[in-house]
């Protein structure tokens, strides 16, 4: 429906609906005079809705029940945030109200950010009929095996993403979710403290159409990822293991993964080193796009091995946040990605020296190199490049992009 709603906490239900905002029904109007022309504008065009302030939609639905079930009809999407500060808890009755009202085109359900759900609460989420719910978000939420045991009940025919990070999910927990009859493509589970015997739990999961899994922030050893690769997700296009401490050796190990569709990795945040480029360079991922290495502590001359991968369609390679000089630079140079787009270097220490060797790149579809924010570069560098370079350059040394989180 209307990007309104689908960006925003859908305020048809209050910013918060509780039983005081249901029990304010018995003071809304009911004449059908005093609405029913713009209900049948709103009925025959009802994208008129985006054009609608969050307020004005919220004095909509509490001054007509014809309008509030008019918005119901085309809300999508719904964020519940705690409305009485950090840290409120999140009741079952507050969640009837949730579960039976009628949301006929509900695709995306937000209740993440400590609402703390207790397993009763669950229950009575897991018993809603929302036949078109495709995301659930319930990170943050403490939850643990009570509340899986009741989650995986939910008859959610096309949820295809899944969002379980920040919980308590242990074996018993994990041992629940792989019991869910949900066709899953992306699954969050990232900060559950993710041990051996839980990721042997998980492997488990017929997922056959998981193709995004995100694990950061699980302090991921080689016992764990021992046992990840041995996982059968045969559509698998996105790994995210960023956060992990991940060694040399769990890398090594990682290239034994059998994920041939493998599009996306993301390994930032870890403390890697020559031998842990030098195991990822010899990967056979030939599908590879899309490599961030960000914020890993790397210094140029450890990046000797990377341009040996064999990654003939990377497009997107990102490396902020590193130690990266002018031996760097020269061997990116010497990297054979003919399809390579984006190449992201900002906040490294890369100088006039790096500069010149970048220039001399063999990549035609270059269409981004960033260079913020590495203190020895000015804007004046740029005449070292060609004026098509220079087009695609980026040279800012006090600039300070924003950095996704999850990168």
């Amino acid at each position: 429906m209307a990007s309104l709603l689908q960006q925003s906490a859908v305020s048809v239900l209050g910013s918060h609906p509780t039983q005081a905002s249901h029990s304010k029904d018995s003071n809304i109007s009911s004449s059908p005079a005093a609405t029913s022309p713009f209900v049948d504008v709103l009925q025959t065009a009802p994208r008129l809705l985006q054009l609608l302030s969050t307020k004005a939609l919220s004095a909509l639905a509490s001054s007509s029940r014809q309008l509030r079930s008019l918005i119901h009809q085309h809300v999508t999407s719904i964020t519940i945030i705690e409305h009485n500060g950090y840290g409120t808890e999140y009741q079952v009755t507050e969640l009837e109200i949730l579960v039976q009202t009628c949301w006929p085109q509900l695709q995306k359900l937000n209740l993440k950010y400590r609402a703390r759900l207790e397993p009763g609460a669950v229950a009575q989420l897991a018993r809603a009929q929302w036949s078109t719910l495709v995301s659930l978000d319930l990170s943050r939420n403490s939850l643990g095996e009570a509340a899986m045991s009741q989650l995986v009940a939910g008859n959610w025919p096309v949820l295809k993403e899944m969002n379980l990070s920040h919980n308590k999910l242990d074996t018993a927990a994990i041992a629940w979710l792989i019991k869910a009859d949900w066709p899953l493509e992306s699954l969050e589970l990232s900060d559950i403290k993710l041990d051996v015997e839980a990721a042997e739990e998980l492997i488990k999961g017929e997922w056959q159409n998981l193709k995004r899994l995100k694990l950061q922030w699980n302090k991921i050893g080689v016992d764990v990822i021992s046992v990840l690769i041995k996982a059968c997700w045969p559509v698998l296009q996105s790994l995210d293991l960023a956060h992990n401490w991940l060694s040399a050796g769990a890398i090594a190990l990682l290239t034994h993964g059998n994920w041939s569709q493998l599009t996306t990795l993301v390994l930032s945040n870890n403390d890697l080193d020559e031998a842990a480029i030098r195991f990822l360079s010899e990967a056979q991922w030939a599908g590879l796009t899309s490599l961030y290495l960000n914020n890993c502590t790397l210094e140029g001359f450890e990046l000797e091995w990377l341009p040996r991968a064999h990654w003939p369609l990377l497009s997107m390679l990102s490396l902020l946040g590193n130690c990266l000089d002018a031996a760097g630079a020269m061997h990116l140079v010497s990297g054979n990605w003919p399809l390579l787009t984006e190449l992201d270097l900002m906040d490294n220490a890369l100088d006039e020296v790096a500069v010149q060797c970048l220039a001399d790149n063999s990549w035609p579809l270059l269409k981004m190199l960033d260079l913020t924010a590495n203190e020895e570069l000015d804007i004046s560098m740029l005449a070292l490049m060609h004026p098509q370079q220079q087009a695609i350059t980026h040279i800012d040394p006090s600039s300070h992009k924003y950095v996704p989180y999850m990168f």
